[in-house]
């Protein structure tokens, strides 16, 4: 088992693992901005959407999960974009969605042919925590997913999504504060 825990307090996350002897504290007020003035990534139009986690991004409890995520992936397999971005607009697009969905979180994966494929909601979630490569999360992740109906995991999900704005607010961009090294697509 990985051994990372996540603790929420009053103005932090705490990220502690079994390898790191010192937690990680991130601190609210600095990631969840609501400035009109934060800088976007200066990514330009990326070659693949391979790996893109779309999240909305004026969410603070969905930007709280796209951090945690930068925490983790120390080899850096996922990109981001906000669903509101036009990457995000294009991607939801090139899977059959609707371009202003922002009713799930979505991997997007990339065929050799070019052909994307989205994975939302509770599958999205599953296949994220796969493609991390932690030792033993995928497989947890994989058993605990075929244990549970669909519509169970799915309406777990959509009542954190129906509610994701009250338990942390709501940004009045999608822009980031930590846009960093070319990973987030945010156009």
């Amino acid at each position: 088992m990985l051994g990372l825990g996540v603790r929420c307090t009053a103005n932090s996350f705490i990220l502690s693992s079994k390898h790191n002897t010192r937690p990680t504290r991130i601190g609210f007020s600095t990631l969840y901005s609501t400035s009109t003035s934060i800088s976007t990534s200066t990514s330009t139009q990326p070659s693949s959407y391979d790996n893109v986690i779309l999240y909305d991004g004026v969410c603070n409890f969905c930007n709280a999960w796209v951090d945690i995520l930068l925490q983790v992936d120390t080899k850096k397999v996922f990109r981001f974009a906000a669903l509101q971005s036009a990457t995000g607009m294009k991607c939801l697009e090139g899977v059959g969605k609707e371009r202003d969905d922002i009713s799930s979180v979505m991997l997007i994966k990339e065929s050799r042919d070019g052909s994307l494929k989205g994975y939302q909601k509770s599958d999205c979630i599953v296949e994220v925590v796969k493609e991390l490569g932690i030792p033993g999360t995928g497989f947890v992740a994989s058993v605990i997913s075929s244990a549970m109906p669909r519509r169970v995991k799915d309406g777990l999900y959509n009542t954190v999504a129906r509610n994701r704005y009250n338990f942390m607010g709501k940004r009045t961009t999608f822009e980031r504060i930590n846009a960093e090294d070319g990973r987030f697509l945010n156009d």
